[in-house]
């Protein structure tokens, strides 16, 4: 283990510590707030406190991270990621349908790194993706069903907020509106849809591939199939709900997806 190692060690080390306080703080706003974060929180394993210091250490690490990743030690935060259930990917082609993790930054530089799979993501995911990344766009969407066509993998994100079309769904026991991108171009290109969720886990980044499903045609179909996906996005949250960018936002109605006709 070289130095850059040990001082990634010491730092996500430091970020335990400065949960706590960190964590005690959020837990006041949230009070304040009389937010409903709190009584969601409260009914996940090990209550309110445990939850929130997982989520105030996730954000700390995340930023620890990327500041790894900005001054040039890529190869020591890759070292930490894991891909687990490879032996489940289909051969060919493929959409990986991801939540929006914490991890982004690092799934992004790691699927680079390893050629493993095109990024469909706005414009500021190119920083991290570089030639693997691909804008959500006619002409980023027509590039994604090529690639898949010749047996690449893209990863598309599953809780894409929209405010008209998409598929209505139920996430965490409020009604919202996502976009159905990830099923629709399964179908365009005929590949599997492979559910992939990531977990920081006693310091190593998890990328967990999850069982291929099939890809589905006709509207009814693809938005069964995205409902699918957010109801295992939801189990996933339920025991880990530090592993989504968007919990705080998303009860508070502040991300685009607290009700279906809200943007």
């Amino acid at each position: 283990m070289v130095a850059a190692d040990f001082a990634l060690a010491a730092a996500l080390g430091a970020c335990h510590g400065l949960a706590w306080p960190v964590a005690a703080v959020q837990r006041l706003e949230l009070h304040y707030r009389k937010a409903v974060t709190l009584p969601w929180l409260g009914r996940r394993r090990g209550g309110v406190g445990c939850a929130i210091r997982h989520i105030a250490f996730t954000r700390l690490a995340r930023q620890v991270l990327k500041v790894f990743l900005l001054v040039g030690e890529e190869a020591t935060v890759l070292r930490r990621v894991h891909c687990r259930g490879r032996e489940r990917l289909p051969v060919g082609g493929c959409v990986l349908a991801v939540a929006h993790t914490p991890w982004g930054r690092v799934l992004a530089r790691w699927a680079l790194a390893h050629d493993f799979a095109f990024i469909l993501a706005h414009r500021r995911w190119a920083r991290w993706a570089g030639p693997l990344h691909l804008l959500p766009t006619p002409a980023g969407l027509r590039r994604a069903v090529e690639q898949l066509g010749r047996g690449r993998r893209v990863v598309v994100v599953v809780d894409d907020f929209v405010a008209l079309g998409g598929c209505a769904v139920e996430l965490l026991g409020r009604p919202a509106r996502v976009s159905m991108r990830a099923v629709r171009l399964a179908a365009l290109a005929s590949v599997p849809v492979v559910p992939v969720t990531l977990r920081y886990r006693r310091g190593l980044i998890s990328v967990e591939i999850g069982t291929p499903l099939p890809p589905s045609h006709g509207r009814c179909a693809q938005q069964q199939m995205t409902r699918d996906l957010c109801v295992g996005m939801e189990r996933w949250l339920s025991r880990y709900p530090e592993e989504w960018n968007d919990l705080f936002k998303y009860l508070a109605g502040e991300s685009g997806g607290r009700c279906v006709d809200h943007h």
